[in-house]
């Protein structure tokens, strides 16, 4: 009987650890990695540390033996448990299988406590306390989830693992509490004292040195009435996530509600004799890029169909991969997209579109996989003036008619700063004997009444076992259904197609959204097939300018007056926009107007900054709902500068002249320049002539005013002269070129003269000179 109930106790012993061996699953394969830059510090005062940042791989020790790492995020880069927050990372600790030693800690470390980086080396790995009886504690105010290559269980090398077996060489993962004196047990004996580490949530069923990268994701939820209340968990490859004690993260991290942010990083060591090469990346840095990403499915209706769902073979579906950046200490920048769709669906050509932008199929699909590289995703976040914090890839498929099951969609979006991977979509598929479809128009499709003659809709319809059908198209609006046809056919087609104008029922509808179904009925059997599609009739505006009165000619800085009639019969606002042949749009702002009523609007269209030149102008109205107008132009507009003086004396004198002397030219009278910066009508006229009077002598020895003769003063040009006297007298024209510019000749003899004859006298003479210019035909 003894030796029976041995044998009982063995067997249930045994049983629950041969359940907890079997190995978790880990990668081969080096995954995607985002770029550490600014992340982790090793400058933390451990001397020899190990720990480098080589191509945004952590490294923690290299696999030489006794070393010691500590990589420690920045000040910048602090956990914030007042946010949600998420971190995915893999762990490869090399594959020296029986050889390795020691391990590492990952850790977190309140934030009001910047000293102590470092602990012990050896099976302490850098955070826990001195490995004997009553020694030193560990890293103060940290939490740690140990990583172990290596079971303590001797005398030789120390009992931190006393206790603890596992397949894998005694390969083990606990959370740890380095700080505290319940994170150990110290045990008197006078043969002998030790210290054993207390191991929280052990787990040892995987192989930490086989060269595999094990994946290791750390996730918060806040509370937000009260952060010490989030909760913290942590998961390895494909297990059940694990909590962290609250208690001990109030205590320790939080400080009993004083700290709410914390420093976390990597400590490791390696023994004289096992060593490992000990490596981390990340697909997500806590607090960096905070987003959410999805795969979903939506009919032609545009009715989302949920994960799991049976789908109709032979229908048409729309995939829309989503991504919404929700928070962060940066933008998701870089991002490419990897999808794979199941073989039970075809694509269908030329419906790829990232936010609403086309495609081109060639370039980013290789049979059943969509690959779309970085630049084409825009960076999505809300730093550095970036507006864009969502973006949508859809593409549409047909399911294939046949019967499937779990047919399965993936996605991952991995940017420079973060990598998500959508959750699955899976969906069964049916087959379908008798199907119907609207072939012709997109669902979501907007239709416009403003001149619509007909309105053809082709609809199609599969019928594998050739069995009468009867047809119905309806139109629903608002849970109301108008019947528009509905006719029987004993069928002798597998599949068929025809075409129906629906304009007239179209017409009476009120604007606004409806829905258009078509649904074929098995007589036989009952069995139906219903298509739908949703479209929105809608009125586009339609604008008309009043001819200008008799005007096409402005000056530069003139405002062309605009009376603009208006029509919207579906909307209370549109916004003008004009533009001058290929200049610059004009935006005249938005107008509240009448619906199913001419609205008048009265605009100016300000010419101060336009070039000179002949235009065209158009004016076009986009109404609330995105539709434009046709153009309403005006041509043959011409926008000219002025005729005026470019350069023009103020006042000119001469020296002393002898009375009967010679004539003498006025040398200082300063250049003459007219500028004619017209289009049209460039005609011009210089006249000049005196004010009031002849020149006068005001100072003289009769003590009267004395008048210079009738030439006295006069304008010589090429010969001729021009006596200018107070009648007006013209000394220069336009001429038939194109010049802009005329400059009076005053070179050599040309120019202004005084012509003092004998009947003056001696004296000051002052006259005042009038320049006219005459925009006048010649």
């Amino acid at each position: 009987m003894r030796l029976l109930k041995n044998y009982l106790l063995w067997i249930l012993f045994f049983m629950p650890i041969f359940s907890f061996e079997q190995q978790a699953e880990a990668t081969t394969s080096i995954p995607d990695r985002v770029s550490l830059n600014g992340i982790f510090s090793t400058d933390v005062g451990v001397s020899g540390n190990s720990a480098a940042l080589i191509d945004d791989v952590a490294i923690i020790t290299n696999g030489l033996a006794s070393q010691v790492g500590a990589l420690w995020s920045t000040q910048e880069n602090l956990l914030d448990f007042k946010q949600d927050f998420n971190m995915v990372s893999y762990v490869n600790q090399g594959d020296a299988a029986a050889s390795s030693g020691d391990g590492l800690v990952f850790l977190l470390k309140s934030a009001n406590n910047t000293s102590n980086w470092f602990t012990y080396s050896g099976a302490s790995m850098g955070a826990l306390g001195e490995n004997k009886y009553q020694g030193a504690l560990g890293l103060p105010n940290s939490i740690g989830v140990e990583f172990d290559l290596y079971g303590n269980k001797s005398s030789a090398d120390g009992f931190f693992d006393n206790g603890i077996t596992g397949t894998y060489n005694n390969n083990h993962i606990a959370v740890v509490y380095p700080g505290t004196l319940e994170g150990y047990t110290d045990n008197f004996n006078i043969f002998g004292s030790t210290r054993y580490v207390k191991h929280d949530s052990l787990i040892t069923n995987v192989n930490l040195a086989s060269g595999n990268w094990t994946r290791v994701e750390l996730n918060w939820e806040t509370n937000e009435q009260d952060y010490t209340k989030g909760i913290l968990t942590f998961k390895i490859n494909d297990q059940m996530p694990i909590q962290i004690s609250s208690a001990h993260l109030n205590s320790q991290i939080f400080q009993n509600g004083v700290v709410s942010e914390a420093f976390w990083g990597f400590t490791g060591s390696t023994g004289p004799t096992y060593k490992a090469d000990q490596r981390v990346i990340f697909e997500r840095v806590p607090g960096l890029v905070n987003a959410d990403t999805s795969i979903k499915m939506f009919d032609r209706a545009g009715q989302e169909i949920l994960n799991q769902a049976t789908v109709n073979g032979g229908s048409e579906v729309t995939i829309a991969i989503e991504a919404e950046w929700l928070g962060g200490k940066q933008n998701w920048t870089d991002i490419d997209l990897a999808t794979v769709i199941p073989s039970g669906v075809v694509l269908l050509d030329d419906t790829t579109k990232v936010n609403g932008t086309a495609i081109d199929d060639s370039l980013v699909w290789e049979g059943n996989i969509l690959t779309i590289k970085s630049g084409i995703i825009p960076d999505l976040g809300g730093h550095d003036s970036n507006t864009i914090n969502k973006a949508s890839i859809t593409f549409k498929v047909r399911i294939i008619n046949d019967t499937f099951q779990s047919q399965t969609i993936t996605s991952r979006m991995v940017g420079r700063n973060a990598v998500y991977e959508a959750t699955p979509f899976s969906f069964n598929t049916k087959n379908i004997t008798i199907g119907a479809m609207i072939n012709s128009h997109e669902d979501g499709e907007v239709i416009l009444d403003n001149s619509i003659d007909s309105f053809i809709v082709e609809f199609g319809w599969n019928n594998e076992n050739r069995v009468p059908l009867a047809h119905a198209i309806k139109l629903e609006q608002n849970g109301q259904f108008e019947m528009i046809t509905e006719f029987e056919e004993t069928a002798t087609e597998i599949n068929g197609s025809f075409t129906y104008n629906i304009l007239e029922q179209f017409l009476q509808l009120p604007y606004g959204m409806f829905k258009l179904h078509y649904s074929i009925t098995n007589q036989e059997t009952g069995e139906v097939s219903s298509a739908v599609i949703v479209l929105y009739k809608q009125n586009a505006p339609t604008v008309t300018i009043s001819p200008l009165e008799n005007q096409s000619i402005f000056t530069i800085g003139e405002k062309i007056p605009l009376k603009v009639s208006i029509s919207d019969y579906d909307s209370e606002s549109i916004k003008l926009i004009g533009q001058l042949s290929d200049n610059q749009k004009i935006d005249f702002g938005t107008y509240q107007i009448l619906q199913s009523e001419e609205n008048n609007i009265e605009l100016e269209l300000d010419t101060s900054n336009v070039p000179i030149g002949k235009y065209d102008f158009k004016l076009w109205a986009v109404d609330t709902e995105g539709n434009e107008s046709d153009f309403f132009a005006l041509n043959d507009i011409y926008i000219q500068g002025k005729l005026s003086f470019a350069s023009i004396p103020s006042s000119f004198n001469s020296d002393s002249i002898k009375i009967g002397g010679s004539d003498k030219k006025v040398e200082g009278m300063g250049p003459i320049i007219i500028s004619d910066q017209r289009l049209l009508d460039r005609e011009w006229k210089l006249q000049v002539n005196l004010v009031n009077s002849n020149f006068i002598n005001k100072n003289n020895f009769i003590g009267q005013n004395h008048y210079a003769h009738d030439s006295f003063f006069y304008y010589k040009n090429n010969g001729e002269k021009f006596v200018i006297s107070t009648n007006p007298i013209e000394i220069l024209q336009s001429n038939e070129g194109t010049s802009d510019e005329y400059i009076l000749n005053q070179d050599g003899e040309n120019g202004f003269y005084f012509s003092p004859n004998n009947s003056m006298l001696s004296g000051t003479y002052g006259g005042i000179v009038k320049w006219s210019l005459l925009s006048t035909p010649i």
